[in-house]
Order: C-alpha cells, then structure tokens, then sequence
C-alpha cells in the first residue's frame, strides 16, 4: 500500500467518522453536506428495505424529523474495510453501535442499534463525499428505565 491509498482512506474514514459525530451534536444540516447533491441512502431493519432518501434535501428533512425527539444520540464507529479505491471513487463496509435515548412520561428508552453501512464515496474537487449509503440495522435491543430524582 502507498502513501496516496493511505491518505485516501484516512479521509474516507474520517469522513464516516464525522458522519456518526454530527447525528451524535443533531447537526443535520452539516451532515448532509457530506453527501453529493444527488446522493442515495437505502435504509434496512431486519432484512428489509424501509425507505430510500435521494439528495441532500431529503436527507436533511428526514434526518431532521427523526432525530428531533431523542434526548440524546451516540455513535460508537467500529472497523472500517475500503473494499475498491481509485483516484476519485472508492466503496466500503464499516460498522457502528448506534444508541438513542428517548424520555417520556418519567421512564427513559434506550434503544441500541447494531448496524453496517455498505459506502460509495466519490471525490470532488479533491474532497470526498457518501455517493450511496446502505444502511443495514442488523439488530436491535431496546431497555425502558425508571428516571429518578437522582439521574441528569
């Protein structure tokens, strides 16, 4: 491996990484600009494809509508394979323990997600962008807790 493929796949790394920390901080307007304008998001649960996004307008909306009501959002990036790379294109496997935490009616829910994201990424103008994002929930577990006095 050389220098340039190196460098390639710390930006694409990173790239994924800021990715996971922006739905973490709700920043959903930076987040999308990490897609292509015309980019593509193919979500899965349990084997099944629940919905498509296309472009940045409808990332942002739906990313928008769904994070809104979570008290608190945490990603936790694992391994990340770049399975193709040339100079402007390149496709990966990465995986991610997502949390979100939901309060309501003094009971706190947090649902874990286990979930792998199969990536197309393209550069432009010498900076990379998610092309295609298939989002794969692979498992799920959900823990509903009593919130007392004591709990921030």
């Amino acid at each position: 491996m050389n220098l340039k493929e190196l460098e390639a796949k710390f930006e694409l790394k990173e790239l994924v990484d800021t990715f996971s920390t922006l739905s973490d901080t709700k920043s959903v307007h930076e987040q999308t600009l990490l897609f292509t304008e015309n980019s593509l998001i193919e979500v899965y649960m349990d084997g099944k494809k629940t919905f498509d996004l296309h472009g940045r307008k409808e990332i942002e909306d739906t990313f928008t509508a769904f994070l809104t009501p979570f008290k608190h959002v945490y990603h936790q990036g694992g391994q990340q394979i770049i399975t193709e790379l040339t100079d402007t294109t390149a496709k990966g496997t990465s995986y991610c323990l997502v949390a979100l935490v939901s309060e309501e009616n003094g009971k706190k829910t947090v649902a874990k997600h286990g979930v792998t994201y199969f990536d197309e990424f393209v550069k432009i103008d010498g900076k990379w962008y998610f092309e295609k994002r298939i989002s794969n929930f692979v498992w799920t577990t959900e823990e509903v807790q009593e919130i007392n006095d004591n709990q921030l």
